[in-house]
């Protein structure tokens, strides 16, 4: 078993649970403000052109509930990520600055709205960016926003459903090994804002009594993660996220537990019997019933299974990967 380092890649920043990560921002001129219709005082009321009013004849003053105009400005800022039209325009709120029209002005946010979920997405799925460039993985990210727009107040979930998006994009060139490699990234970000926990002191494995070994099962930490994948992307990530190229996207089978030890992200290569064991342990099964399923999928000979499973089960309570042995 090979184990990496993860979080979150070369250079890269944690980020505390609820909160996005840092990244750098290039400079950018100086946002005028859009500023809503109204009188100069604190009013809300806004000046409407009354349904009856020909061309350039009088206008009335309706008043406007904060409400409405906070419900028009966030549709307006959304739309263009999200492909909806424009409720209103944008001259019957805003206010023309000395340079910019009102449409201008409120495009400003457009903008940075845009770019706001781009940079939250190049943050979680750097290996992805890398891979596909640019101008491509926006396209991929646009299309993706517009399946699964932002609908939480943190930016933390928005993309939770990326590698089921990417396995379903039919259109998406690579739409497998995308998604494995996103399935993998995905898994670093989860398990890295998950919950503390205690864990199981390494040696009460081995001094379980047999008596007990045979109801025994294991509960694992909250921060940690089983992924089956049709694709090394393990090692895709570790490469992409150093710069240079995945080694290979063609489908080859494998498996990874991805886990938090010492406040870092760790992703450990499994061979295919670990994995079994593993999966059957997170199913509840017992030691004795998830030890069975890993012989199962074991080609070898029985005495070299048995010298695994020690070392097996050693690393794994060394990693951290358990909290609790129930009996």
């Amino acid at each position: 078993m090979t184990t990496t380092n993860s979080k979150r890649g070369a250079g890269a920043t944690r980020r505390a649970k609820g909160a996005r990560a840092k990244v750098a921002r290039s400079k950018r001129p100086r946002a005028e403000h859009a500023m809503p219709r109204a009188h100069a005082s604190r009013s809300t009321s806004v000046t409407l052109r009354s349904k009856g009013a020909r061309a350039g004849g009088a206008t009335q003053t309706k008043p406007a509930r904060l409400k409405d105009l906070q419900a028009w400005m966030q549709h307006e800022v959304v739309r263009v990520v999200e492909r909806t039209p424009s409720k209103a325009p944008a001259a019957r709120h805003v206010l023309p600055s000395k340079s910019l029209a009102p449409d201008e002005r409120v495009r400003i946010y457009t903008t940075m709205y845009r770019l706001r979920m781009m940079e939250a997405l190049e943050v979680d799925y750097p290996a992805l960016l890398h891979h596909l460039g640019r101008e491509r993985f926006e396209a991929v990210m646009l299309a993706y926003l517009r399946a699964h727009p932002s609908r939480h107040y943190s930016l933390n979930f928005l993309g939770y459903a990326l590698p089921e998006f990417l396995a379903r994009a039919a259109k998406v060139a690579q739409r497998g090994f995308l998604a494995d490699v996103a399935r993998i990234e995905h898994a670093i970000t989860e398990v890295f804002d998950e919950a503390p926990s205690e864990t199981l002191d390494r040696t009460a494995l081995a001094t379980l009594p047999p008596a007990a070994f045979a109801k025994a099962r294991l509960e694992f930490v909250p921060a940690f993660c089983l992924l089956a994948l049709d694709h090394d992307a393990n090692k895709a990530v570790t490469a992409l996220r150093h710069g240079q190229s995945a080694p290979s996207t063609k489908r080859t089978p494998a498996w990874v537990a991805v886990y938090r030890k010492d406040h870092v992200v760790w992703r450990m290569d499994l061979e295919r019997p670990a994995f079994a064991i593993l999966d059957a342990l997170q199913h509840r099964k017992t030691l004795p019933q998830a030890i069975a399923a890993g012989a199962k999928a074991f080609d070898g000979d029985p005495e070299d299974l048995q010298a695994k499973l020690q070392a097996w089960f050693a690393e794994w309570a060394t990693e951290g990967f358990f909290r609790a042995l129930r009996r």
